[in-house]
């Protein structure tokens, strides 16, 4: 299904040699399914700007997502955890 060296971060395949994000490789069904839905409601190649607000960061994966298959989306994302945000930060810089 992937290359075996790549690795899992969050929700998404990473490829260690690139340090890039396979989005067509998302790891969760359940992330996968709301990337499905956005996907098809919007298209991935959707050309207008939008935006788009994301309740819960989690691993970031739907953000991720967003910014990386919809570029002229503004993301928004709301986080009640300091927490989380905390070890976003501390992992991914």
């Amino acid at each position: 299904f992937f290359d075996t060296s790549a690795e899992v971060q969050g929700a998404v395949v990473r490829d260690p040699k690139t340090n890039t994000f396979d989005w067509s490789h998302i790891v969760l069904e359940y992330t996968r399914t709301m990337a499905f839905a956005l996907a098809r409601v919007r298209g991935l190649h959707c050309k207008r700007n939008g935006r788009a607000l994301v309740l819960g960061l989690g691993a970031g994966t739907m953000a991720g997502f967003i910014h990386a298959k919809l570029p002229n989306f503004a993301v928004d994302v709301v986080e009640l955890s300091a927490d989380v945000l905390r070890a976003g930060r501390a992992v991914m810089g």
